[in-house]
């Protein structure tokens, strides 16, 4: 009879560090960008400017192949579902400095100002009749720009790729991409 019961709860995989995932293969470079494996644990370095940090930002990052953007044209939402159902999710910690940190505040911040101008704009236009309908589509084309600017501005890092092991992230400053061996041939 088996030692192992079949009720235990699952043993965990431990948790390794930076330097020990280098050494065992867990974080690489592949020109500029950073490859990992998904439950690597970077350095405590930031990651837009590789300054020493004690600040860790954590993330969850989905990603779906490109290829399904091409749904779309069956309609918005049959590209949600197709999109939820196909997409790719990592975990990922990594530094960020105090700079950088309230830089991605203020960016923050500045989206919900823009969008509250935005409301404001529309409700203008709105309790005047439309009359000048000029404030209601300059709201609607601002607040479709925000939303890009929220987008582009506000993610610390963009995965260009994820699948079940491992993560490849853009946006990641050379010297902090320095510090790990280029990828295995």
């Amino acid at each position: 009879m088996s030692d192992v019961s079949p009720y235990a709860a699952p043993i965990a995989e431990p948790v390794l560090d930076a330097h020990v995932m280098q050494a065992t293969g867990g974080v690489w470079r592949d020109g500029n960008t950073l490859v990992m494996w998904k439950g690597a644990v970077l350095p405590d370095r930031c990651v837009r400017c590789n300054t020493p940090t004690t600040r860790r930002l954590k993330r969850t990052l989905y990603w779906h192949h490109p290829l399904v953007w091409l749904v779309i044209v069956a309609g918005v939402l049959v590209y949600v579902i197709v999109a939820l159902v196909v997409r790719k999710k990592a975990v990922v910690r990594f530094g960020f400095c105090d700079r950088h940190y309230k830089r991605r505040l203020l960016a923050i911040l500045a989206w919900w100002v823009i969008t509250l101008a935005c409301v404001a704009s529309v409700w203008y236009g709105v309790a005047h009749n439309g009359n000048p309908a000029w404030p209601i589509w300059a709201a609607i084309l601002v607040f479709f720009g925000n939303l890009l600017f929220a987008v582009a501005i506000t993610r610390p890092v963009a995965p260009t790729r994820i699948d079940d092991q491992y993560v490849w992230l853009k946006k990641i400053h050379p010297d902090f991409l320095a510090n790990f061996a280029p990828v295995p041939e």
